[in-house]
């Protein structure tokens, strides 16, 4: 997971090398974890993942990002998207708040640290 996020951090980043990290990574996930998912498409959707969150982290309009956490934890873990959506959703909630600290959005960041900690942990 950690060679694949370097690979993909430059905005020309080639693709296939993240993809192939991302694979080998949810290979071994799926040895040690007991699901089922295919690694290939585990992968892909990661890498989706962060190219929508990437476009869409600034903006207010989080449909996308929500369609691909969705169908993420829906292969991921072997359930219906019905049934991914809420946690796809407070996901995206998580990443917004995340997003929001990153950016420096909190006038006083040193208050808000646990503020905005406690809200992702209640998200994840």
């Amino acid at each position: 997971m950690t060679r694949a996020s370097i690979a993909w951090v430059p905005q020309d980043h080639d693709e296939t090398r993240v993809r192939a990290f991302y694979e080998q990574f949810y290979r071994i996930a799926r040895r040690y974890s007991g699901l089922t998912f295919a690694p290939a498409q585990a992968g892909k959707l990661e890498l989706r993942y962060n190219d929508v969150h990437r476009r869409r982290s600034d903006k207010p309009d989080k449909i996308e990002f929500i369609a691909v956490m969705t169908e993420r934890h829906s292969t991921i873990f072997g359930i219906t998207p019905a049934d991914a959506r809420f946690s796809a959703e407070q996901r995206v909630l998580a990443n917004n708040t995340v997003d929001r600290i990153n950016s420096k959005q909190s006038t006083n960041v040193e208050k808000a640290s646990g503020r905005h900690a406690g809200s992702v942990r209640s998200l994840l």
